[in-house]
């Protein structure tokens, strides 16, 4: 398994997860404190911008990010700040120079993932259409599995995948979600919930070099640097 070590330097991400209250954003919130468990895990230093807090003006300056992870709303053109504006858009998405970029949002990987590749984002990864993120139900914890689902890009990542391989590896999983759901038919909503699945894996695209990775310095195969 690939797995990279910090050798040179100390890895930086910034994790945004706007929150107003709603369920969406809510389980965005629950998604984005998962990714920045796993990120400390590794040893990153994270910065975050939550609730409130979330938005373009406090976007810090003078720093250089290799992850920046977005969990919330977005727009084709657009991720959308705590304010209702966009925190990121064509105007300063070169911000993302140099950064694998992972957008949990909406209609983003379109527009706005060419753009951020076209200014020197490494790759950005996002969603063509909308993203499906449902409640539980009494039946089935439906909310942990698609959590779990949107955390796989990242985590493959930290694992030492390619951005392709992520993008394959959030597919997979989704369309055994599906199955799985097709299969048990733990209520009314399986059925419904396995089409979700699906769509999330077929929005899901990315933007920027295939074998883009984390962690360029040092990687390791079967224990041996290379």
């Amino acid at each position: 398994m690939l797995r990279w070590s910090q050798k040179c330097r100390k890895m930086r991400a910034l994790v945004i997860a706007p929150y107003e209250g709603s369920k969406v954003l809510e389980a965005a919130s629950i998604l984005a404190h998962v990714c920045i468990e796993a990120l400390e895990k590794e040893a990153f230093e994270v910065d975050s911008l939550e609730g409130r807090d979330a938005r373009r003006k406090n976007l810090p300056k003078n720093k250089k990010y290799d992850l920046i992870l977005f969990c919330g709303h977005g727009k084709e053109r657009a991720l959308i700040g705590s304010d209702g504006r966009a925190i990121f858009d064509d105007d300063n998405i070169d911000y993302a120079n140099g950064s694998v970029f992972i957008a949990i949002a909406c209609e983003s990987g379109n527009w706005l993932a060419l753009s951020a590749a076209s200014r020197g984002a490494k790759a950005y990864f996002g969603f063509r259409y909308l993203v499906s993120l449902p409640q539980s139900t009494e039946s089935h914890a439906y909310l942990s599995d698609f959590v779990r689902t949107l955390s796989v890009p990242l985590l493959s990542l930290l694992e030492g995948y390619t951005i392709h391989q992520a993008w394959e590896s959030f597919q997979t999983l989704c369309r055994e979600y599906a199955a799985e759901y097709e299969n048990n038919r733990y209520d009314n909503f399986a059925e419904v919930m396995a089409a979700w699945m699906r769509h999330n894996a077929n929005s899901a695209t990315y933007q920027g070099a295939p074998n883009a990775t984390l962690g360029e310095e040092t990687f390791v195969i079967k224990g041996y640097e290379i």
